[in-house]
């Protein structure tokens, strides 16, 4: 049985790195929390265009990261926030109170599906009662709070039975046809010569790198590929619903990648991209621990010395 999924686990590679890296022994807790907390801390401290308001902020208001005054009206924007201005709105019209925001007029960015109404709005009355800027250890109360309350532990169902090619012959060769479709996409798919995306990320982030994390997007388009493959192929009755939960774990796992591959555009979203990451890993080790056992019970085998073709 070890040998099956070995088998699998191996024709992965670097597709599903964090598995092999969070499944080490005394690793999983310890590692998950030291990248928390170094992802965190990143998103607390980065302000790339040194204008006084912090990426993340940005990205609340909807303001450019990049450019230290968004809508170009001579004021930068961590000034406008101080006054109470919108830094998206050129002056001297763009006043705006905790009171706007309460009543649904304030107008954020273009991922403010990141933040609650409710988030925003004690964002705002936070700055209210400090007189100024959060500070680094308010800054991460906030996010950690803000990150907790999002997180759906359930995972996402973006497919289900009726998005699957079904055939009715279960027989041994049917089985082992299919397994062996899956180990040919995955052969075909996997990045070559390239490190998992989790110590990808884990650099970018430690050496504020963006050209770094670029190097994710070959591991995002080989799950992509990967879940486009899973979607076509013939399967067998028996191993339809372990095949939607392989197809949806896949998909979020490439879901969560893609939020930490923004890290630098959308620092929230990328922390949130973490956390479902963590736990979509385990949902793979179990589809995988699942599907090991499907084929055990029909006698089929892959890997060096067995009956299998491939």
């Amino acid at each position: 049985m070890i040998k099956t999924t070995l088998a699998f686990v191996v024709g992965f590679g670097v597709l599903i790195g964090g598995y092999v890296l969070l499944s080490q022994p005394n690793v999983t807790n310890i590692q998950n929390s030291y990248i928390y907390n170094e992802v965190l801390s990143a998103v607390v401290e980065a302000d790339q265009d040194n204008d006084g308001l912090k990426d993340w902020e940005e990205t609340l208001w909807g303001s450019d990261p990049n450019k230290p005054d968004t809508d170009f009206d001579g004021t930068n924007d961590g000034d406008e926030v101080a006054q109470g201005r919108n830094p998206v709105i050129a002056g001297p019209d763009d006043l705006i109170t905790a009171e706007d925001i309460k009543k649904g007029e304030y107008v954020g960015g273009s991922t403010t599906d990141s933040f609650s109404e409710q988030f925003i709005t004690e964002y705002f009355l936070i700055r209210e009662r400090s007189g100024g800027a959060l500070s680094e250890s308010e800054s991460r109360e906030f996010i950690d709070r803000l990150i907790t309350s999002t997180i759906d532990d359930s995972p996402k169902k973006a497919f289900d039975s009726n998005d699957f090619s079904v055939i009715e012959d279960n027989t041994e060769e049917s089985i082992r046809k299919y397994g062996s479709a899956i180990r040919d996409a995955i052969a075909e798919y996997s990045p070559k010569n390239s490190e998992n995306e989790y110590i990808i990320f884990i650099r970018a982030v430690e050496t504020d790198d963006e050209d770094e994390i670029g190097k994710i997007d070959p591991i995002i388009d080989g799950y992509s590929n990967f879940q486009k493959a899973l979607t076509v192929m013939d399967v067998p009755s028996t191993a339809l619903a372990l095949h939607v939960e392989l197809t949806n774990t896949i998909a979020n796992l490439r879901s969560s990648i893609t939020g930490m591959r923004n890290i630098f555009t959308d620092p929230v979203g990328a922390v949130q991209g973490v956390q479902s990451y963590e736990i979509t890993v385990d949902s793979f080790a179990d589809v995988f621990s699942k599907l090991d056992n499907y084929f055990v019970k029909n006698n089929v085998f892959f890997g060096e010395n067995t009956r299998s073709p491939i």
